[in-house]
């Protein structure tokens, strides 16, 4: 690994400093694991969210699975703060994903999930776990998406009532924890089993890392921030 870096700011007192990886990825110090960032794109003036699936590799969990676009977060040349590295990585999955300029778009905000939320899975024979950064943003409702990168095809706008069961285990709890106070008490039942499960799967993911379990979206409502 490169020599690390000081983390951006205070506002991540689980996150220390950080490295690159010998695939060129940024991940923590001690290499326990990677950082990555995913945009939950809502269509204004409706409830549709913007999902990709997932193209089939061997050995890959999430085979045809619904995700949001993002990805690995990587050092970018011109830029020098992790804070800068996870939103030129974002800006540079979204436009191949779902071909959607951030640069043009207004600006997004990142959703306060605590504990963070652990994914893992397996790459290259590999066991690698990753701290998901979400963020969010509105989109005009005209905005029709195209996907440009073979990791991803299927790019479209979905209810997310409609496909809690589709959508990747850590994808899925997250989007819970943005759209849960909205959902109506039938819808919330409705979603439950799909959540509970993602709950459990990503629970056990943090504790193979030694993180604290994520929070449940029905103990409490998360809210945006800057």
């Amino acid at each position: 690994m490169q020599p690390s870096m000081t983390r951006c700011d205070n506002a991540l007192p689980w996150l220390g400093p950080v490295a690159v990886s010998e695939f060129g990825t940024v991940m923590d110090e001690h290499g326990r694991f990677g950082l990555g960032a995913i945009l939950i794109i809502e269509r204004s003036r409706t409830q549709d969210v913007l999902l990709v699936r997932k193209s089939p590799r061997p050995g890959f969990e999430g085979n045809d699975q619904l995700a949001f676009p993002g990805g690995m977060v990587r050092p970018s040349g011109t830029h020098t703060t992790l804070s800068d590295w996870i939103h030129h990585s974002l800006q540079e999955r979204v436009s191949v994903e779902v071909k959607l300029e951030l640069s043009i778009c207004p600006p997004m905000t990142m959703l306060a999930v605590t504990p963070p939320i652990v994914a893992a899975c397996t790459a290259k024979g590999q066991r690698r776990h990753t701290i998901i950064f979400p963020f969010c943003l509105t989109v005009r409702s005209d905005f029709q998406p195209c996907a440009q990168d073979t990791t991803v095809y299927d790019p479209g706008w979905r209810d997310l009532r409609d496909v809690w069961s589709e959508i990747t285990p850590t994808n899925r709890l997250i989007a819970a924890q943005y759209v849960w106070p909205r959902l109506t008490e039938q819808e919330r039942r409705a979603a439950h089993p799909s959540v509970a499960e993602a709950l459990a799967q990503a629970s056990t993911w943090a504790a193979e890392i030694g993180f604290p379990p994520p929070s449940a979206p029905w103990t409490h409502a998360n809210a945006a921030m800057g």
